[in-house]
């Protein structure tokens, strides 16, 4: 069965379609390298593995965890294998950037490493902080801590495996009229 097809143009309106989207590409391309351009004249390696800082190898007793106390033990990040100049360089650029990052944390081996807290850039030149006026944005942060406590519950022996239900230990609250409810 041959179908006939109408549109005379239809190889143009192809070709448009391939420009189109070929100059999208390029753009991309060209904005991508362009970032990475002006981290590299701004001095920011954007390479994952940094070879101008060595890490120490650290051991199984170099990691400390503050267990139930509410105090975590800050030390240098140099301790810990990170530059601390590479952080300051982070902090400058969060603050000349004007994201929407109100604090920043960072932990390694269960040490503390650094706890800021930025002003809001919103209010750019009032130097106040962040008020918790605005909603964060949160994406799947929620499954990423809702992942580590299982892995945590698992290692802990909480939890026999990854397949129990909530049913088990919530015996008490299930519901007959409600067999497959999640």
């Amino acid at each position: 069965m041959y179908i006939y097809n109408l549109n005379k143009n239809n190889g143009s309106t192809m070709r448009i379609k391939f420009e189109k989207l070929f100059t999208a590409i390029v753009v991309i391309a060209l904005f991508a390298s362009f970032s990475v351009v002006s981290l590299t004249v701004r001095g920011i390696s954007t390479n994952v593995n940094d070879s101008s800082f060595s890490v120490p190898n650290l051991s199984a007793q170099d990691t400390f965890w503050p267990g139930n106390s509410s105090e975590w033990e800050e030390v240098a990040p140099e301790t810990q294998g990170l530059n601390s100049s590479k952080i300051a360089e982070m902090f400058e650029f969060i603050n000349s950037s004007h994201n929407d990052i109100h604090s920043v944390i960072i932990v390694r081996n269960g040490y503390l490493l650094t706890e800021e807290y930025l002003y809001n850039s919103q209010l750019l030149g009032t130097k106040s902080y962040y008020g918790g006026e605005k909603v964060h944005e949160q994406a799947s942060v929620a499954k990423s801590f809702t992942s580590i406590l299982i892995g945590i519950a698992l290692q802990e022996g909480f939890l026999d495996n990854i397949n129990q239900t909530l049913y088990e230990f919530f015996a008490d609250r299930w519901s007959p009229s409600l067999p497959n409810s999640t």
